[in-house]
């Protein structure tokens, strides 16, 4: 599965929170949360960051990614000119998932 952020960076985060939630509990306990949080995370960060996009530019988006020649600077430009910061809206989704998942109702591991 490909993910918007890095797996390791997301896994780290969902780390933290599953220390901080579930204190002394050892990672085999925890694992399929893991999984399911870190799935969770990237689906709420890709939310965050694409949601609001139009029709219009989604598709200026996917002739970008569909063209090898694109440099990254472009995609950059893309974001700032619809008026996205992607380290904003990312952080934004982290917190907000942060929230629900130390505050909400979260099965506990058995």
């Amino acid at each position: 599965m490909e993910y918007l952020v890095e797996y390791e960076t997301l896994a780290k985060f969902v780390d933290g929170l599953i220390a901080e939630k579930y204190p002394n509990r050892p990672a085999e306990e925890t694992k399929d949360l893991r999984e399911d949080s870190i799935r969770q995370l990237d689906d709420a960060i890709y939310e965050e960051i694409f949601g609001e996009l139009t029709d219009q530019q989604v598709e200026d988006l996917t002739k970008l990614l569909n063209d090898p020649s694109t440099p990254a600077e472009r995609f950059q430009d893309f974001f700032k000119s619809v008026g996205i910061n992607l380290e904003q809206r990312a952080a934004s989704a982290m917190r907000s998932f942060a929230n629900k998942f130390l505050g909400g109702e979260n099965d506990r591991p058995q």
